[in-house]
């Protein structure tokens, strides 16, 4: 009885070490894997915190470099701008007012043009009318002098011939015809003298 009640004492008590030392060693092992996962989880979570860190500033990095790299080609490019303004403007006004000059002056000398090749038409106008009045004018006095000059002229014949007759009836033929010869010359020179003043007339436009 006692070595039964020892027994199963004993029996349990080593069992209950046994279950102690089991549950102690499983506790170092569930430890140990615990700290390992622990530690594990803490290097997944410092690396993912990492890798978020530096792409945040990478991204932030390239962001600000692109920002002055943008700021910095902008400055070049209006230093730039600036410069081609400065050398090419004074040549643009340059080109301007050349154009304006050559503009003017294209229509001031177009309107001079304009205004020569009117009076010019009008001198022509004038010219050609004057011309032709004035031809005119010679031709009426031309035809005048001479209408002046056949009625001078046939009348003298008439004179001279009704002359002759007296003469021939008479019988005075020699002195007749001496007389006659003398008219004539007289006639002629009678003639003479007004185609001259009738062609100095025409030429200076003074009366007969």
């Amino acid at each position: 009885m006692i070595r039964s009640c020892w027994r199963g004492y004993l029996v349990q008590l080593t069992y209950q070490f046994d279950i102690v030392d089991i549950i102690i060693v499983q506790s170092i092992f569930l430890r140990r894997a615990a700290q390992r996962l622990h530690t594990a989880m803490l290097f997944n979570k410092y690396t993912q915190s990492a890798t978020a860190i530096q792409t945040a500033w990478r991204t932030y990095n390239c962001t600000m470099t692109y920002l002055h790299s943008i700021t910095d080609i902008c400055f070049v490019q209006s230093m730039v701008r600036r410069w081609i303004a400065m050398v090419f403007v004074p040549l643009y006004q340059e080109a301007v007012h050349n154009n304006g000059a050559l503009m003017i002056q294209t229509t001031f000398w177009g309107h001079s043009a304009c205004l020569r090749a009117d009076r010019m038409r009008a001198s022509i106008v004038i010219q050609s009318t004057l011309r032709g009045f004035q031809c005119y004018i010679d031709y009426i006095f031309t035809m005048a002098d001479i209408v002046i000059v056949q009625r001078f002229v046939r009348q003298q014949i008439a004179k001279k011939t009704v002359a002759t007759t007296r003469s021939a009836v008479s019988g005075d033929g020699e002195c007749g015809g001496s007389r006659y010869s003398e008219d004539m010359e007289g006639i002629l020179c009678t003639y003479g003298n007004v185609i001259y003043f009738g062609s100095h007339h025409c030429s200076t436009g003074e009366p007969v």
